[in-house]
């Protein structure tokens, strides 16, 4: 028995132990049974007391009354826990039907919370349009009524004395058309009377101020149509986008489905039926919102109010379905504005016209100041830009052009402006005979006079309009970017292509009046015309063409300025005045008065001008206009004369040398004598290098946009001048000619020749004297072009860089970056001066070196005749230097005196030291070969014995040494002196 007890917590798996269990006695079963229990129960009380005394196990309470009546084994916890567990599924499944029952419910009043809301914007929407639509009926029934009143008065013959003088049709159905208030008002005629016959002034005062008001009321109500139009149109493109979002969404989700299906086809096949139908069925399970209780992980997830309510495009379909309306609702407010707002500047324009025809016609009958005074104050033509009439124009002009803006119609305002207001003070203005006015045909004289009137037009008529335009549509902020990146030049290099256009919905709602509305139709009508365009771009005369342009880059500089500027006349006549000026200006008009200070007065600053003036530079037509401009043209034409007069010179210089009369610049004697005396030029060659350099820099040649181009031509001149310095200084270049004897003589000879019949062919056999020479062995010439090229450097390196800069930021506008430009002009002047100073080097310590050495050794060669002098002469011993000593260092003294003044001073006196130097090496060699020569006829003479003593006691070789000794103290003088 022993044998078979077995262990069955051993590893051995049951097919091991089966085949023993099935040979054990039943007894032996039943008490391993018994033991089997026994351990059982005895681990569960331990397990039961553990559970007890944990913190962990005391959650199991719930599972029975106490701890003593959980069951004994796992079988029977699970049997116990699983009706619990289905109570608690049951309970769970209920909730969640509940809670997606709440939720359903919740979302249902949310959705149609949200159908009430969108059912109130789109009756808002809804009245909205038919409240605009009848505006704009209603403004249309208006304008039909008064052009019939004004139309039927006209043909009755009542209409004011303005449309029975005037022959401008077109001002006069102008003027029908933009009647004011109803065409009953107007035909309507108040005769009350004061008893002093001003019951009709009085009528007609009243009738016009109703006009007025009701004129500016339908501008207000133009205005809010386009506001209203504004946001309806937004909502109808948010609704588009809406539904084509949606429509997309849709075909998203479709593809993806389908390829969900597609993918789960594929694995289907791959896995098999049996798999693939599992899988379909836990699908099913999850998506009918099961919890499933196989082994699968998926997780449902629970509805909650917090989910976003899926799109809902039916307010998006309502106002699609009113598009066609708004579109056209769109259309007819843009043709009502545009309508109005040319009626308004035409009718502006006619106020105009009129008032310079009275003005014509009064200022002849005036005899003086007072009487034109007086006249001009009774016929009501008060230039105040504060006059009722004119406040009223300026308010309309506000409504409408705030009209365009929020039609996003920006560009066709301008457009409307350009063509109504601007173009007929253009066309009237600019033709070929103004623009030749003042000279001769082509010369273009009377281009800035021109330019300067039609500025001065605009503004007087034009100018309020401009102000309030640019005050409203305050550009200074979108401008900051392109201001930090664009060259403030309209042919800077920097300018983009097309200048700046509007590419967002912000740009199409901002107006520019000074670019667009002026500064584009003057350019147009400068570049269109054939004639004008030839005469004002054509560079075939150099200076006409800088002319032209100097005048048009002024102009254009300050066109924003002189547009904008106010009025420096209004502003002291308002300090003048004050509430005086505001009570006879509207006439004593108390209501009127009391909202003076309620009107808007646009605040022009610099910076918006300043911003203006960038907007001009890059807008599109200004790169156009830049480009009409043949600058490279020019250049080389201004270039070209320079070079003429510069190789003119050099050619006069050569054969006449350097003291030629060769300076051609104008105010000849007085500018020489101011060259000499302010600078110290001395050669007429420089004078014209200076003169050549200073023209071409001045202000009647030089143009801005050509600053590249002129800086290389300033260093292509000093280049040819220092070559042509150069090539003289290396022998290469020969002053003078092989020429026959003079003319005179010549003629003369021929004439006598003549006069007698003899043969004159003996004249032109006569040979030719060479008088050519090169001029760097003339030491004076040499020393003076030095000079002059010292001057011309100090010049190029200070005063030429300011000359330079002045011409800059006189020439345009200011010029970027100031110092920058400085350094950098000064660097490029520097550079091009730097070839001078190794010339001026040379010339100094090589050639002059060279001249004078040459002519201070020429006397050391009477040193060899000191010997001869004391020998075998019984000469007395000397008590003097020899006379040569004193014309040794003649030369460079006489030199040093003639150009110590015109010597460099940063050269010292090193050059006179290696002249000094190498002279006192020669004197010395010859000496020492002197004194050899000596002791070797004294060693000879004594070999001989036929020495003798000479008077006082000294030998002739005694003699030549103190004479030497003499000659050096004489020769450490000099060069003292020196």
């Amino acid at each position: 028995m022993a044998d078979l007890n077995l262990n069955f917590e051993n590893d051995s798996t049951s097919e091991e132990w089966a085949p023993a269990l099935a040979n054990l006695s039943t007894p032996l079963l039943n008490s391993k049974l018994t033991t089997l229990r026994s351990q059982s129960s005895t681990l569960s009380s331990t397990l039961t007391a553990k559970l007890a005394s944990s913190p962990s196990g005391q959650s199991l309470l719930h599972i029975g009354p106490s701890l003593s009546t959980l069951p004994p084994d796992l079988h029977s916890l699970l049997t116990a826990v699983t009706p619990m567990l289905e109570q608690v599924r049951q309970y769970e499944k209920h909730n969640q039907k509940e809670l997606v029952r709440i939720v359903t419910a919740g979302k249902l009043i949310e959705r149609e919370c949200r159908r009430a809301e969108h059912s109130k914007d789109c009756t808002q929407i809804l009245r909205d349009l038919v409240a605009v639509e009848k505006i704009l009926e209603q403004d249309q029934k208006n304008s039909n009524s008064n052009f019939n009143a004004n139309a039927k008065a006209y043909a009755k013959g009542s209409s004011s004395s303005e449309y029975n003088n005037s022959s401008n049709e077109e001002e006069k159905r102008d003027d029908y058309t933009n009647g004011n208030g109803n065409g009953e008002q107007q035909e309507q005629v108040v005769s009350s009377s004061d008893g002093n016959g001003n019951g009709n002034v009085v009528d007609k005062d009243t009738n016009e101020n109703i006009q007025a008001t009701n004129e500016l009321n339908r501008m207000a109500s133009l205005e809010r149509v386009a506001y209203a139009t504004l946001h309806l149109m937004h909502q109808l493109n948010s609704s588009s986008e809406q539904i084509t979002s949606a429509l997309q969404g849709h075909k998203t989700n479709a593809n993806v489905n389908a390829n969900a299906n597609a993918n789960a086809n594929a694995s289907n096949k791959k896995k098999g039926d049996s798999k693939s139908s599992k899988a379909n069925a836990n699908a099913n399970g999850n998506g009918n919102g099961g919890t499933g209780t196989g082994t699968g992980t998926v997780i449902m997830l629970l509805p909650s109010m917090d989910t976003p309510l899926t799109q809902d495009t039916e307010k998006a379909q309502f106002l699609m379905k009113l598009a066609p309306r708004i579109r056209a609702l769109e259309k007819n407010a843009f043709r009502s504005i545009s309508q109005h707002l040319e009626l308004i500047l035409k009718r502006k324009l006619r106020m105009s016209r009129e008032r310079e025809r009275q003005r014509d016609n009064t200022q002849p009958n005036s005899n003086s100041e007072n009487e034109k005074s007086s006249t001009s104050t009774s016929s009501g033509m008060n230039t105040n830009t504060n006059h009722p009439i004119e406040e009223d124009q300026r308010l309309l002009l506000g409504h409408l052009f705030r009209s365009f803006a929020l039609l996003g119609r920006g560009s066709d305002a301008e457009s409307m402006f350009a063509s109504v207001a601007i173009m007929p003070i253009v066309r009237k203005k600019i033709s070929i005979g103004k623009l030749d006015e003042g000279g001769s045909r082509g010369e273009c004289a009377g281009l800035s006079p021109l330019l300067k009137e039609i500025v001065s037009d605009i503004k007087d008529l034009w100018g309020d309009v401009l102000q309030l335009v640019e005050s409203i549509f305050d550009m200074s902020m979108e401008m900051e970017h392109y201001n930090k990146d664009i060259h403030i030049h309209y042919l800077s290099t920097n300018t983009t292509k097309g200048g700046l256009a509007r590419t967002s919905d912000s740009d199409k709602s901002k107006i520019d009046l000074v670019t667009a509305g002026v500064w584009v139709p003057i350019a147009r009508a400068l570049m269109t015309d054939p004639a004008i365009k030839t005469a004002i771009f054509s560079p075939g005369i150099a200076s006409i063409f800088q002319a032209n342009y100097s005048v048009l880059e002024k102009f254009l500089s300050q066109l924003s300025f002189n547009l904008l500027k106010p009025s420096s006349s209004e502003s002291i006549e308002e300090k003048e005045s004050g509430v005086e000026t505001a009570d006879s200006t509207f006439g004593g008009d108390e209501d009127k008065l009391a909202l003076t200070e309620l009107y808007y007065e646009p605040d022009i600053d610099t910076n918006l001008i300043r911003v203006a003036q960038a907007r001009i530079y890059g807008h599109g037509t200004t790169v156009e206009f830049s480009k009409k401009w043949n600058l490279p043209i020019y250049y080389q034409l201004r270039f070209g004369e320079v070079c003429a007069r510069l190789e003119k010179a050099i050619q006069q210089v050569e054969s006449d040398g350097w003291h030629a009369e060769v300076y051609s610049g104008s105010g000849s004697d007085e500018v020489v004598h101011s060259l000499t005396k302010n600078y110290g030029f001395e050669l007429p060659f420089f004078m014209e290098v200076f003169d050549t350099l200073r023209w071409l820099w001045g202000p009647e040649v030089f143009l801005k946009p050509l600053t590249h181009r002129f800086l290389r031509g300033t260093i292509q001149i000093l280049g040819r001048v220092i070559s042509f310095i150069k090539d003289g200084l290396e022998g290469k270049i020969k002053f003078g000619s092989e020429a026959a004897p003079s003319s005179s003589s010549i003629d003369g000879a021929s004439e006598s020749a003549l006069g007698t019949g003899e043969d004159t062919s003996l004249s032109t056999t006569m040979p030719k004297i060479d008088r050519s020479y090169c001029w760097n062995e003339r030491i004076e010439d040499v020393a003076s072009v030095s000079w002059e090229l010292t001057i011309l450097e100090t010049y190029l390196k200070e005063e030429h860089v300011q000359n330079v800069l002045k011409t800059l930021n006189s020439s345009g506008p200011e010029h970027l970056g100031g110092d920058e430009m400085s350094s950098l002009i000064g660097e490029v002047m520097v550079e091009a001066a730097q070839d001078i100073s190794p010339v001026v080097d040379t010339v100094w310590n090589e050639i002059i070196v060279n001249i004078l050495t040459a002519k201070c050794t020429a006397p050391l060669s009477a040193v060899k005749g000191v010997a001869a002098t004391y020998r075998m002469t019984n000469r007395p011993p000397p008590t003097q230097a020899s006379p040569f000593v004193g014309t040794i260092l003649r030369s460079l003294q006489e030199f040093d005196t003639t150009f110590s003044s015109r010597t460099p001073s940063y050269l010292g006196t090193l050059w006179k030291k290696t002249i000094v130097d190498t002279i006192a090496d020669l004197y010395s060699t010859a000496v020492a070969e002197l004194i050899e020569t000596v002791q070797r006829t004294e060693e000879a003479l004594k070999n001989r014995k036929v020495r003798r003593a000479a008077a006082g006691g000294m030998s002739d070789g005694e003699k030549v040494r103190l004479q030497l000794f003499l000659d050096q103290q004489a020769f450490s003088r000099s060069i003292e002196d020196v």
